[in-house]
């Protein structure tokens, strides 16, 4: 399983250049899939909900620069920053 979330990590990352790949949902669904397989021990539900409104607030916010074409750019960075933010929070939560 933890194969699976390594490749949702890094389609999550791919997904901020390729515009068809959800970036930063891919990465929430990883470590779901992570938090599931482990029975919820090192990853709480609510840390899990925690992640879910990042995740939400992200989505929103990139179809907010969406609507604007010409912020391509910054939407790029957003959704790199978005899913390193809950890479990174997934990492310190197993430490």
């Amino acid at each position: 399983m933890i194969y699976a979330t390594i490749i949702l990590f890094i389609a999550g990352i791919l997904g901020a250049f390729l515009h068809y790949l959800p970036s930063s949902t891919l990465v929430f669904i990883g470590i779901y899939l992570y938090a599931l397989k482990e029975g919820f021990q090192k990853i709480t539900k609510d840390f899990i909900l925690f992640l879910a409104i990042i995740t939400a607030f992200g989505v929103i916010i990139d179809n907010f620069f969406l609507f604007f074409k010409r912020l391509k750019k910054a939407r790029i960075i957003f959704k790199i920053f978005v899913s390193l933010i809950l890479i990174i929070m997934f990492l310190i939560k197993l430490i």
